[in-house]
């Protein structure tokens, strides 16, 4: 698949392209748009950290939660013994987490999801993802991180195993 987001601007989320491809000759089916339930539980990752001045790649481990109650969920993220909580709410294919950086979770078909901040902030940092869920136990994502002028400073590809 290809994904690109775009901001207009006044840094406001513009439009979003997404493009399925599949492999000639492979056996690769259409699946079903990505559900708030394949999502939650805990996942265990591995993240493969690559920089643009090509030094060698950094690996570590974090730790993904992920629960609904409702139309509530809760995501906490655990890296190196620190813990931080988000909290969001599902609207249709959906999660917008609140707080003082909006953001969305878009559940897109294949299986796929994109995360993006609704507006971008003016000499903020910030940082876009798309995902796959490979198999319904394995997922996969590619973030890429921006400074505060713009640049691209790093991107994490993330694998991770729910049990």
């Amino acid at each position: 698949m290809r994904f690109v987001q775009l901001y207009d601007k006044e840094l406001s989320l513009a439009s979003l392209t997404f493009i399925r491809e599949f492999r000639r000759g492979s056996d690769a089916q259409e699946r079903p748009a990505l559900t708030v339930e394949q999502l939650l539980g805990t996942w265990h990752c591995q993240v493969y950290t690559g920089y643009p001045d090509w030094r060698e790649p950094e690996v570590s481990e974090m730790e993904i939660t992920l629960s609904q109650t409702g139309d509530s969920v809760e995501q906490r993220v655990t890296v190196q013994g620190q813990t931080s909580v988000m909290q969001g709410k599902v609207m249709g294919d959906q999660i917008h987490f609140l707080g003082p950086n909006p953001s969305k979770v878009l559940l897109l078909p294949d299986g796929a999801s994109s995360y993006t901040p609704d507006r971008l902030q003016l000499g903020q940092p910030f940082f876009g993802e798309v995902g796959w869920l490979v198999r319904p136990n394995e997922r996969q994502r590619l973030i890429r991180y921006y400074d505060n002028r713009g640049a691209w400073t790093h991107s994490a590809f993330v694998v991770e195993y729910r049990q």
